[in-house]
């Protein structure tokens, strides 16, 4: 289960990069970065109900936060814009 967290983080660390990436150009496909954050999210979920160990429940945690706030973010953003 400790790669289930570890799987997430490593997702929101690659919507990071293709976020950024966005920014200069605008050509890459934000419906399959919207998609991947998405199953990082749901992967992190996953693995943060499934551990019970602190440790294992930090990777969770992160990986739920790499991916959840730059879509929120990114979201807020389009909207607003």
């Amino acid at each position: 289960m400790k790669s289930l967290g570890m799987l997430s983080i490593l997702s929101g660390v690659y919507i990071n990069d293709a976020l950024f990436i966005h920014l200069f150009m605008p050509a890459f496909s934000m419906i399959v970065t919207c998609i991947l954050g998405l199953i990082g999210l749901v992967v992190a979920f996953a693995s943060w109900k499934m551990n019970n160990e602190k440790g294992y429940r930090y990777l969770a945690m992160i990986g739920l936060l790499l991916n959840g706030f730059p879509l929120l973010s990114y979201l807020y953003l389009y909207v607003m814009l």
